[in-house]
């Protein structure tokens, strides 16, 4: 299992990207009801590629989707199509295999949330309630693939405040290790790997060493 704080910055990396204005003519037209939808592939290859979504000849919004490197994949929603368009709307990210790996919610390039995150075979990995102007703030938990709860903490403007419940896949308390009010050193155990210490000054990593 990924890092917490790793975790959490996974959340904003969704790519911000100015879209294109619609072109004259559409590569690919695709009606569902009352709604049409046009497709312009920006690329010889598969992505990147936008959806602009038409209701009664008005668009009413522009989704852009992205490859990585990696194989994987995201899609991000705007309300503008200029060269500055920011991103307003759900936002995704997928596995190579389509299977969704986080979702969250954006306004003005920010994230607002809810955020989910969710292993590949769609247990849930981790959930955040709430962001303050892009930073996560409130309860952040993380799960073990089985579904045991791993860690539940709490943040202020994107900072570790609090750690909350720190358990391993039976359910059976961690050594948390020195943190306390958003200092000292967090013990984090992932799995099938040794034991990361990640210290923290005022909520923030400023150091980490792994365990031999």
């Amino acid at each position: 299992m990924k890092p917490k704080c790793v975790l959490f910055i996974f959340f904003i990396l969704f790519t911000v990207n100015g879209i294109h204005a619609q072109s004259r003519s559409c590569d690919e037209i695709i009606s569902k009801g009352d709604t049409l939808i046009c497709k312009d592939y920006l690329g010889k290859n598969k992505f990147p590629f936008d959806e602009h979504f038409y209701v009664d000849n008005t668009r009413i919004f522009t989704r852009r989707w992205l490859g990585k490197k990696n194989g994987e994949f995201e899609c991000t929603q705007y309300k503008s199509a200029g060269a500055f368009a920011k991103m307003n709307g759900p936002a995704y990210h997928f596995y190579q295999d389509g299977a969704v790996k986080a979702t969250t919610f954006m306004e003005h390039d920010k994230v607002i949330g809810p955020c989910r995150a969710y292993y590949q075979s769609g247990s849930l990995k981790q959930k955040c309630e709430g962001h303050l102007k892009g930073k996560v703030n409130g309860i952040m938990t993380t799960f073990h693939e089985n579904g045991q709860v791993n860690s539940k903490t709490r943040w202020e403007n994107g900072r570790l405040r609090e750690i909350l419940v720190y358990k391993d896949e039976l359910g059976i308390d961690l050594p948390i290790g020195t943190f306390k009010d958003g200092n000292g050193i967090w013990n984090l155990i992932e799995k099938g790997d040794p034991a990361i210490l990640y210290q923290y000054k005022d909520g923030k990593v400023i150091n980490k060493k792994t365990l031999k």
